[in-house]
């Protein structure tokens, strides 16, 4: 089994890493024991950093990805379409991470799909990466704001419902008076999309779904006529039709898919975090449809093998780093994630979301579950 190393350099505006010959090393260590096939590296930058990464990658044969933000912490925040939450409060967002904000422009704006093209162009230059992976490819999810739910209530979002003026209205008003989300926990499943009771609220997640989908097949055409791979972040396969990812389609679109299979994670995209945002009832709800219980780690196996057939385009994203007070992984858990994305037919998993904060021990449990498999 091969594996990606996920290298965060910090923010946009606050690189973490300053000594560009501590960070070959590392990289060369890390290469060197991991059988490594790609490094996702992003975002924070230093002149010659980027190309100190791709350099190093592609002296042991692996790939390259230079790792972007797409529709939350983008380096043109100020000149893009906002995301209008439904309750016409201000979009909320937190630094549950350093430096992220988790702040969201609308996804189906044609001007941000243009301000992201743009932005690749000033992140690449002066280096030679193989490839894109682009992440917060999604809508907002409740964790900050119930409101978050349901993406965007801009003019634009709101006339492509092609709902009746007075349906739009009654959606408003309802999502304005619901005091929790008990009201919006999906009555079916179908493959990997939620279908919802109230008629207003199923075309808007159709409608999130489509916005992301679009915009995904947009930048992916783009990056293939260029000759780059594209990959994308997205939610665990129970959470990410909640935030418009549609993972059937966009696997279709793009060279690999890295479901974000975080269970020790405190902090957006960690699968027991975002389900506590969305209260008992969604939970009990998603579990029942997935026929097992989502919020536990044990649940990964079931989850990924609705991707069975694509399995050489999933490369699952499993929890390598320490943050503390965020995410604390065990030599255990790692054990037992590697297990169960093996177990799901999976043969690429990535080391997330930071391998420079990776404890020693914590790699080679990891290079030594990989080289089992």
């Amino acid at each position: 089994m091969k594996a990606i190393l996920q290298v965060s350099t910090g923010v946009y505006g606050k690189c973490t890493v300053r000594d560009l010959s501590l960070l070959r090393q590392r990289l060369e260590h890390l290469l060197g024991i991991l059988p490594v096939r790609g490094v996702i590296f992003g975002w924070g930058q230093i002149p010659g950093l980027f190309a100190c990464i791709v350099e190093t990658a592609h002296r042991h044969g692996a790939e390259a990805y230079l790792w972007m933000p797409c529709f939350a912490d983008t380096d043109f925040e100020g000149r893009a379409d906002p995301l209008v939450p439904w309750d016409r409060t201000e979009t909320k967002g937190a630094a549950t991470c350093p430096g992220e904000t988790f702040r969201f422009i609308c996804p189906s704006s044609e001007k941000n799909l243009e301000e992201i093209l743009s932005a690749w162009e000033r992140l690449s230059e002066g280096c030679r990466p193989d490839g894109v992976f682009l992440d917060r490819i999604r809508y907002p999810s409740a964790v900050f704001s119930e409101a978050d739910f349901y993406g965007c209530a801009c003019p634009k979002c709101r006339s492509r419902l092609n709902l009746a003026p007075d349906a739009v209205q009654m959606l408003e008003k309802r999502i304005q008076q619901e005091t929790s989300l008990d009201w919006a926990v999906p009555v079916r499943r179908e493959g990997m999309r939620y279908v919802y009771a109230d008629p207003a609220l199923d075309r808007l997640a159709s409608r999130k779904r489509e916005a992301v989908t679009r915009a995904v097949r947009t930048m992916a055409a783009w990056f293939h006529e260029r000759n780059l791979r594209v990959g994308i972040d997205t939610f665990a396969p129970a959470l990410a039709d909640l935030v418009g990812q549609d993972l059937g389609e966009l696997t279709e679109q793009v060279d690999f898919v890295k479901p974000m299979m975080y269970y020790a994670t405190k902090a957006p995209a960690g699968v027991p975090f975002e389900l506590e945002a969305y209260g008992t009832a969604m939970t009990q709800r998603l579990s029942a449809l997935w026929g097992t219980d989502v919020a536990s780690g044990d649940s990964v196996t079931a989850q990924l093998g609705m991707f069975a057939t694509h399995p050489e385009r999933v490369y699952p994203g499993i929890e390598i780093n320490q943050v503390p007070g965020i995410c604390e992984v065990t030599a255990r858990g790692i054990r037992e994630a590697v297990r169960q994305v093996k177990e799901a037919g999976c043969r690429t998993l990535v080391l997330s979301w930071n391998v420079l904060q990776a404890r020693d021990e914590d790699i080679l449990c990891a290079a030594h579950c990989l080289q089992d498999l």
